[in-house]
């Protein structure tokens, strides 16, 4: 098993009952007074189940919250690829667009941000983030 890197040590160490967090180093070891300095697992990690729960939380909001954003919030009702979505919403921007056209010779410029979004969503501007 390769090193771990210090972002992924300080993965392990949010969810470590022996964390101590101070203002000059941010998350440190209460045992040994240092930023985490092991290789591929911590000798003294004890799951703190609060902190993993709540972690693993926070992880599933930032996930939904970056498909939100890379659909352009069309993920809410089950459309979880971004080509897709951008097609939705140039398809209904279009469509409505024209209907309002024809019906009452008028332009929305709700619709037309739509359109501009579904192209962003569709050209992969507007993408999930990737940590």
């Amino acid at each position: 098993m390769s090193a771990l890197t210090s972002a992924q040590k300080l993965e392990y160490c949010l969810t470590c009952t022996k964390r101590r967090v101070t203002f000059k180093e941010g998350t440190i070891c209460s045992l040994t007074n240092k930023k985490p300095e092991f290789e591929t697992s911590c000798p003294f990690y004890e799951m703190d189940e609060q902190a993993y729960h709540e972690r693993v939380e926070q992880m599933k909001l930032r996930e939904a919250r970056d498909l939100a954003e890379a659909t352009g919030g069309l993920s809410e009702y089950g459309i979880k690829d971004p080509k897709i979505a951008g097609f939705v919403l140039i398809g209904i921007s279009l469509a409505g667009s024209l209907f309002l056209f024809v019906v009452a010779q008028r332009v929305s410029l709700f619709l037309c941000v739509m359109f501009v979004v579904g192209l962003l969503v569709l050209a992969g501007i507007i993408r999930p983030k990737k940590e």
